[in-house]
């Protein structure tokens, strides 16, 4: 499974920087161009945590909370507190819905269930 997120993260990376070019260009589908990237940058986020962890052998799990989290914290940041201090960028509440969207993506791709601690002494 470590394998296939580091390959999903490589290529939703490419894919980031082929839409980034795209909208610097005003080139495609303006619904691509606009939202692309905020349907994958959750997906990106979570992958290079889960990645990031297990490569400093810190592995963590990365379940429905945390998705949750990664939401929040993405539509809190580029949505609320970014457009406050830069002019160029502006709140959209797609985008945010956007973000929603790619990490139900992620969330139903690479779920990491818990497992549950049984502990066998108290019998």
């Amino acid at each position: 499974m470590n394998r296939q997120k580091g390959v999903f993260l490589l290529a939703m990376s490419a894919i980031y920087f082929v839409l980034h070019f795209m909208q610097h260009r005003e080139l495609g589908n303006e619904i691509i161009r606009f939202y692309g990237k905020d349907f994958i940058l959750v997906p990106i986020l979570l992958s290079g945590v889960g990645l990031a962890s297990r490569f400093l052998n810190k592995p963590i799990l990365i379940g429905t909370k945390e998705v949750i989290l990664a939401v929040v914290y993405c539509s809190v940041v580029f949505e609320g507190i970014l457009p406050v201090f830069r002019s160029n960028l502006t709140a959209d509440y797609v985008d945010v819905i956007c973000y929603a969207a790619g990490g139900l993506m992620w969330h139903m791709a690479f779920r990491e269930k818990r497992k549950k601690i049984v502990d066998k002494s108290v019998s």
